[in-house]
């Protein structure tokens, strides 16, 4: 759902009190693609991307973004592509970065296994 819609799903005139926002996760995938079709991309895009969604939820209402889901790659080995920090350092730098974003956090552990 493209962000300026938001404010239609969420908040006191939407549907929902709460919404996932999933453009950081897809920062890889060629935009209006299936996801498995993946672009190439920079830290600048997936940070503009956290930043986007954050004005959304601003002016919006409640949101959380997520940063992988069960159709993609690890966050871990997606994101951190230095294969020197796709260890336990990159990971907390991933948590670390995920859990100061100012919006509602959901840390879920069950992954599908294939």
């Amino acid at each position: 759902m493209p962000l300026e819609e938001y404010d239609s799903y969420i908040g006191p005139d939407g549907y929902f009190n709460m919404i996932f926002d999933f453009h950081a996760a897809d920062i890889d995938v060629e935009n209006g693609s299936e996801w498995f079709k993946q672009r190439d991309w920079n830290v600048r895009e997936f940070r503009e991307a956290l930043f986007a969604s954050q004005r959304a939820f601003y002016q919006a209402g409640w949101g959380t973004t997520f940063i992988e889901n069960h159709d993609q790659p690890r966050a871990l080995s997606k994101l951190i592509r230095d294969a020197d920090y796709q260890n336990d350092v990159g990971a907390k730098a991933l948590a670390a970065m995920y859990f100061f974003m100012p919006e509602r956090r959901l840390f879920i552990r069950a992954r599908s296994w294939g």
